[in-house]
């Protein structure tokens, strides 16, 4: 029932990504790869912010993933160190986007981020709200031909399995 919905003078268009992770598959990675899937994934900031603790480094992949979610990525590589979650002077989380990323939120018409994380025992989460730059939709282009979950899941090169993989790689 859209109709019902109060306009907003002057509200623009907003997009949102949300995404959880087990904070075991990111203590499995740090076993297994250590600092080198550290290395790949997250920036030296964030490591230093999160005292490279699994559950708040948990919450950063998830917001990782959550603002590719809220870009709409297609089935272009994104390194995940481009998107940077960094902890403000209050202590609140925000994010910087550099590179691919940032190329991609400005593609998408997208002006601003904002980002909550949360973990609570064996699970880390982020949601992410992109608000829509002066003129734009800030919509997603249409896909050309329909496209299934698992196709979906098959062109994006920044998941879980991806960001390991990168890892087990060697030094580049």
């Amino acid at each position: 029932m859209r109709e019902n919905l109060p306009q907003i003078e002057g509200a623009r268009l907003t997009r949102i990504g949300i995404d959880i992770v087990l904070v075991s598959e990111v203590e499995a990675s740090i076993a297994a790869f250590g600092d080198r899937y550290l290395r790949r994934v997250y920036t030296a900031r964030e490591l230093a912010d999160s005292a490279r603790a699994p559950a708040r480094l948990a919450a950063r992949f998830a917001a990782k993933e959550a603002v590719l979610k809220a870009l709409a990525i297609d089935d272009r590589g994104i390194d995940p160190r481009s998107i940077e979650v960094v902890k403000g002077p209050s202590g609140a989380p925000s994010l910087e986007l550099s590179g691919g990323a940032h190329d991609l939120a400005r593609e998408r018409g997208v002006a601003h981020l904002s980002v909550s994380l949360s973990h609570e025992g064996a699970y880390a989460a982020a949601v992410v709200l992109g608000e829509a730059s002066s003129g734009s939709s800030g919509a997603a282009p249409e896909r050309t031909s329909p496209s299934s979950k698992k196709t979906r899941a098959a062109r994006s090169r920044f998941t879980r399995r991806s960001a390991i993989a990168r890892a087990r790689r060697p030094e580049e």
